[in-house]
């Protein structure tokens, strides 16, 4: 496998985010060898990696990317100039992931605090951002093609193809906690193994999929307080920067936020609280159903209050169960209050769902088997 990446330096305004939004969910055209596509936003830059099956079919794109991609043509027009090649094309021989870890969550449930202290664990390597443009870049995974249905992938999606290129994909942008990216290393100091951490909400409702790509996987089921989540998943869907498809097909409010379970066009026209709790509750019952065929020895669950109140034993706790070494660096951060993550809208409190004029309590009376199904669940430590 080989992997390119082209660079347009600067800061990216919020048009530019916004057509990477857009073009993200394009049907993508056909480039000859191409197994998978992203371009991300990042604060000085925008960056593009290409994942490619052969080195004849990466030779003849690196080329001018622009005469083949018309996402590279719509950013390049935007900015007036064209992408550098960054760095040079990297040919990917081997795979060395091996017991991967994935945080499973609702959205707003607390997963990007929990992924910002395990990065500092000692030896864990992960991307630095969510994992969507990864998955999706991979054509037959986005949901356009997929008629805008659902995030939701199981085995049944795991080909062989898409397996070695989401593994491929990730390989290609790992870094470790110091922010120094795996195929940047000398040969002579790259590991011959690596443990990733990953979270992305959408993953949610991918856990089979997941399974299926990472055989020897482990999860972490994090779960929050209902009163305090839905009123945070109805926050974020008030917030541009939780846009996850800018122009949901069938969809009347035009931009769908956060994840997309199957049946959400029975909400259109709904309150927003109304499907809020819809998003939460779809998002656990395919938890809980999914990991029954995870042995438990590779899964655990906590509570997001107990990361908060108590961090050190929390995360000493989740070191152990993942058998990752604490390391000074995360017991430096778990030995204070934890930092806010850096998808914080407002600062959390127990009690703040109750101010939420948006959101009532019965609001839950729909999804309430749910909330007892989530209740049921033993915790880490408990």
């Amino acid at each position: 496998m080989y992997a390119v990446s082209f660079v347009f330096p600067g800061a990216p305004d919020e048009t530019l985010r916004g057509i990477i939004r857009e073009e993200h969910f394009r049907p993508p055209t056909e480039i000859g060898g191409l197994r998978l596509r992203h371009w991300s936003p990042h604060r000085r830059k925008v960056l593009g990696r290409y994942l490619f099956r052969d080195e004849s079919s990466v030779n003849a794109f690196v080329g001018n990317p622009a005469d083949h991609d018309p996402v590279v043509r719509r950013i390049a027009a935007h900015l007036g100039r064209g992408p550098q090649v960054a760095g040079t094309i990297e040919a990917i021989s081997r795979d060395p992931l091996e017991r991967p870890i994935f945080i499973v969550s609702a959205p707003r449930a607390g997963s990007t605090l929990l992924f910002e202290c395990l990065t500092a664990a000692d030896r864990i390597w992960s991307i630095r951002m969510e994992s969507s443009g990864v998955i999706e870049g991979i054509a037959a995974l986005n949901p356009a093609a997929r008629g805008f249905e659902t995030h939701r992938l199981t085995g049944l999606d795991a080909s062989e193809e898409n397996r070695e290129a989401l593994r491929y994909g990730f390989i290609a942008e790992l870094c470790d906690s110091d922010g120094r990216r795996l195929l940047d290393l000398p040969s002579a100091s790259m590991p011959t193994t690596v443990r990733m951490l990953e979270k992305t909400p959408e993953n949610a409702l991918r856990i089979p999929f997941m399974l299926s790509c990472f055989p020897d996987a482990s999860f972490i089921y994090l779960v929050r307080d209902v009163h305090e989540n839905v009123s945070s998943i109805i926050h974020a869907w008030h917030h541009n920067g939780f846009v996850n498809i800018p122009a949901l097909p069938g969809w009347d409010r035009g931009a769908w936020h956060m994840l997309l379970p199957s049946g959400w066009r029975a909400y259109n026209g709904r309150r927003i609280a109304h499907v809020a709790a819809f998003q939460w509750a779809s998002a656990n019952s395919h938890i809980i159903d999914d990991l029954k065929a995870v042995p438990k020895e590779r899964w655990t669950a906590i509570d997001y209050s107990s990361l908060v109140r108590r961090p050190d034993e929390t995360l000493r706790d989740l070191c152990t169960f993942l058998g990752l070494g604490f390391g000074s660096r995360l017991e430096r951060l778990a030995s204070r209050p934890l930092p806010l993550s850096a998808t914080t809208v407002t600062r959390p409190l127990t009690s703040k769902w109750k101010y939420n004029r948006s959101f009532e309590e019965a609001d839950l009376d729909e999804i309430a088997p749910v909330v007892d199904l989530v209740r049921g669940v033993p915790r880490l430590g408990n």
